[in-house]
């Protein structure tokens, strides 16, 4: 009778361990995401800045990140629902200026850029992952290709659709689909810089230290096409704001 209890109980224990994890919550924001396959790429770059050495094998796991910067729109609905905070009203600082829903929300620091991606069920991009979402396993010098940038991207540079010296402020999120990764993301270069969840480093063989973050992508005012490349690493402090930078989630 004993040995029968004793399988009796732990048949029980078996059963209980088997119950299933509840399901996650749903998103309180339907974000458009691009998928992002698993692979191993080389990060950096030889002819780039001292920052972007040494190229170095780096294997990514799976993951989607999305189609565009977060907009003016999105970034409203949560502080809607009290999870994010409003951005200071400076010049060009999107959230403040009539007709600016479709365009990236920028003026956010690190801290509000984190605080929309977790409220969104999402998270901010490392570095890696940004790199390879940005020019993928071929390494391509810009997000679209090899080749110069021109109207393709939302900048102030040469051949841009106003014309170099032209550009005032940002461009509506998905305005440029010629600028496409290989992944299909928009906007990997210019528009805005996008925050990133990593500290800088001086170079990828030092250590990472505060409190300066990685942004990654150029921006709207760039008129260099060294400003653009997929390979550009820059840094910001984590409490500051800028009209050149917003961000977008992966999950």
């Amino acid at each position: 009778m004993r040995r029968i209890a004793v399988v009796a109980v732990i048949a029980c224990c078996a059963g209980c361990h088997a119950k299933s994890e509840p399901p996650p919550s749903p998103s309180p924001i339907a974000l458009i995401m691009t998928p992002v396959p698993d692979g191993t790429f080389m990060m950096g770059s030889v002819d780039g800045d001292s920052d972007e050495r040494p190229v170095h094998d780096v294997h990514v796991a799976a993951f989607t990140i999305e189609r565009t910067d977060v907009t003016v729109a999105e970034y409203r609905k949560c502080e809607a629902a009290g999870a994010c905070t409003k951005t200071p009203a400076k010049p060009y600082c999107n959230e403040h200026l009539p007709s600016r829903d479709a365009h990236p929300i920028n003026c956010v620091t690190w801290a509000q850029a984190g605080a929309f991606c977790a409220w969104a069920k999402a998270r901010l991009p490392t570095e890696t992952e940004w790199e390879y979402a940005a020019h993928g396993p071929d390494r391509r010098r810009y997000p679209w290709g090899n080749d110069e940038p021109a109207a393709q991207l939302c900048w102030d540079g040469p051949a841009s659709d106003l014309g170099q010296g032209k550009r005032r402020g940002t461009c509506a999120a998905d305005m440029h689909p010629a600028s496409a990764s290989p992944f299909g993301a928009l906007d990997l270069a210019g528009n805005v810089w996008q925050w990133t969840s990593d500290l800088y480093s001086l170079d990828y063989a030092s250590p990472r230290t505060g409190p300066k973050r990685v942004v990654r992508g150029g921006t709207w005012y760039s008129y260099d096409s060294g400003d653009v490349r997929t390979t550009l690493r820059f840094q910001m402090r984590e409490d500051k704001e800028d009209y050149g930078v917003g961000m977008r989630c992966v999950r």
